[in-house]
This record gives structure tokens, sequence and C-alpha cells, in this order.
């Protein structure tokens, strides 16, 4: 007679092994699923509590009257105080004279004057359309200023600058001593004032005023 008992003891040994198997497997699932769900929160979550960044413009940059011109309807360029510049070019034409601008720094309380050049004197004011004293000095020599004796009311001085030609208009012309500091002080009227020296011994100063006309662009 065969004994039947090992053969129980078998099978009932793989079914318990396959259903401690099944266990074990449904609870890692479970574990990984719950793993799953519970990133799948964090990242709502996330996105829930952290705000979206609203999107900026940047600031335009602020532009100098070099790039953006003012100019009315009559073609005359409006330029602020502000933005004042410094002449390059001077041109007389009624004496045919043209000379470069050059810079002078104020130095111990004097001017450096430069040969067969028209001086700007630092210190005084800029070309601008609202008030303000250009103030320019030169040699009283043929190739300089010795000529503007000869410049009469209403005669045109220009100066160039930049993009900018600037007109004015002779207004007035003096003698005056070396001291007379008051030739290259500011003006209500934007104007330009040319000085130079005169005579014998160039003891003596001569000036000539010359008020803003028009500002143009330079064609």
């Amino acid at each position: 007679m065969i004994n039947r008992k090992p053969f129980t003891y078998l099978v009932l040994f793989v079914i318990t092994v396959f259903a401690v198997y099944s266990l074990v497997s449904s609870g890692a699932n479970i574990i990984s699923l719950t793993r799953e769900v519970a990133e799948v929160e964090a990242v709502n979550n996330t996105n829930q509590t952290t705000p979206i960044p609203t999107p900026t413009t940047a600031a335009e940059p602020t532009l100098k009257l070099e790039s953006v011109t003012v100019v009315n309807e009559d073609g005359n360029v409006f330029l602020p105080e502000s933005e004042g510049i410094i002449p390059d070019k001077l041109t007389v034409p009624s004496l045919d004279l043209i000379l470069p601008v050059r810079y002078v720094p104020l130095v111990d309380g004097t001017w450096e004057v430069n040969p067969a050049a028209a001086n700007y004197a630092e210190g005084t004011n800029l070309i601008n359309s609202e008030s303000g004293n250009v103030g320019l000095f030169g040699h009283d020599r043929d190739n300089a200023f010795r000529s503007i004796k000869d410049l009469k009311v209403g005669d045109s001085v220009i100066l160039t600058a930049n993009q900018y030609t600037v007109y004015y208009e002779v207004t007035d012309s003096f003698d005056t001593i070396p001291e007379d500091l008051n030739v290259f002080a500011p003006t209500d009227k934007p104007t330009v004032t040319l000085l130079t020296c005169s005579g014998t011994l160039s003891e003596r100063r001569y000036v000539v005023v010359a008020e803003l006309t028009k500002i143009e662009l330079t064609k």
C-alpha cells in the first residue's frame, strides 16, 4: 500500500510557498505603486506652491540727443543746455576764415593759446539752444583771429560740432582790457564770443559777440 502522506505534505508545501510568494509580490507592487503616487502628489504640490515667475521687460536705454534729435517744423534743432556740445570747427564766411577748434583746459587761472586755431575756453558754456556763452579765443595773427576785427553787425559765425551746424549772427564788437573777465561770462541768450589781442603791444583785447540764430543737422 502506497503511503500518500509525503506527497500530500509536498503539495501543501508548494501551495504555501506559492501563496507566500504571491503575497510578497503583491506587497512589493503595492509599495511601488504607493511610491509612484507619492511622487506624483509631491510634483503636483510643488507645481501648486511654486509661483510662476512673471516675465519682465528690460528697461529701454536712455538715449542721448545725438541719437534722438528734436527738430522743429522750420528745421531748427532744439539742443537742451543739459546736452550741450563743444565745437570742433569755426567758419566765418565773410572773412574766408576756417579754423579747427582746440579744447583748452583752464590751468592756474589761464588758458594756453594754440597757434592756427580757435581755442575753446574750458569753463565757458557749451553750445545749446537755451542760454550761455561759448568762449573762443585765438592769436592776433593772419592764420588765427586777426581778421575778426573786420567783422560787422549782421555777419555770420558758424560752428560745427558732431552732426550739428550752428549759426550765429554778430551783434556787437568792442575793445577792452585783458582783466575784463566778463567777456566770457554766461549770457541769457545763447551766444558765442570771439576774443583776440589788440593794440601795438597786445595790451588790449578785441571782442566780437554773436547770438544764436539756428542749429541744423549737418548735411
